[in-house]
């Protein structure tokens, strides 16, 4: 489950956050992402996921990275977001390319996440058995 952070100043969000901590709190893999605009520099990450191979896109018959992709998806799908500073282009690709020097490792482009609960086995994330 990927929601937004506790640390959220965004009203609204931490709202949806802390509802997902309530419902989903039998060990499922939890995870708060960063919103620049809201965040204030309170979001400290403890998990990262490298955003950099580059992949071939069917639906654009491009080549770009999954970090492209995403400010691709983001700046086609939010157009009402458009003209506003922290969805700038080079915001989150800047986001991006800062959270994957923070990985520790060379890493050009990294997501970065707040995990509650994260559960990985050698298969990887599993969720939790039910009964």
């Amino acid at each position: 489950m990927i929601v937004p952070s506790l640390d959220d100043s965004h009203q609204d969000h931490v709202v949806v956050a802390e509802t997902a901590l309530r419902i989903f709190r039998e060990g499922q893999n939890i995870w708060h992402y960063e919103i620049v605009q809201f965040n204030r520099g309170r979001f400290i990450p403890n998990l990262f996921i490298d955003v950099s191979e580059q992949i071939h896109w069917e639906d654009t018959d491009e080549c770009m990275s999954f970090a492209e992709r995403k400010n691709y998806i983001l700046q086609n799908c939010f157009p009402s977001q458009k003209g506003k500073s922290y969805f700038d282009e080079e915001v989150i690709m800047g986001n991006m390319r800062t959270r994957g020097q923070q990985c520790g490792r060379t890493v050009k482009y990294a997501e970065a996440f707040q995990s509650r609960v994260s559960i990985f086995d050698y298969r990887g994330f599993r969720e939790p058995e039910r009964e």
